[in-house]
């Protein structure tokens, strides 16, 4: 069995976070650099964790609406739904 994992956007940051705060440290970049990176990784990290969240769930039903006739949910409106859309 072959490891075909794939990272997710905490794996990620964690790895990123890692390797900035090397760099920090060893004075390779300033505390304002260090700052803008830390804004940019964690943007990405967010819209990595969306689209996680958003293929996760797919498309699913919402019977609470109606048995007969359900709401059909996608994963970005569940996303909106549930953490708030782009906030």
């Amino acid at each position: 069995m072959s490891n075909n994992k794939q990272q997710t956007a905490v794996e990620w940051l964690a790895e990123q976070m890692e390797i900035l705060h090397y760099d920090y440290w060893a004075e390779h970049i300033s505390k304002d650099e260090k700052n803008q990176r830390l804004k940019q990784l964690k943007e990405k990290a967010k819209a990595m964790h969306k689209e996680e969240i958003i293929k996760a769930h797919g498309i699913k039903f919402d019977y609470s609406y109606s048995q007969i006739d359900p709401k059909k949910i996608t994963g970005e409106q569940y996303y909106n739904e549930t953490y708030g859309g782009n906030k």
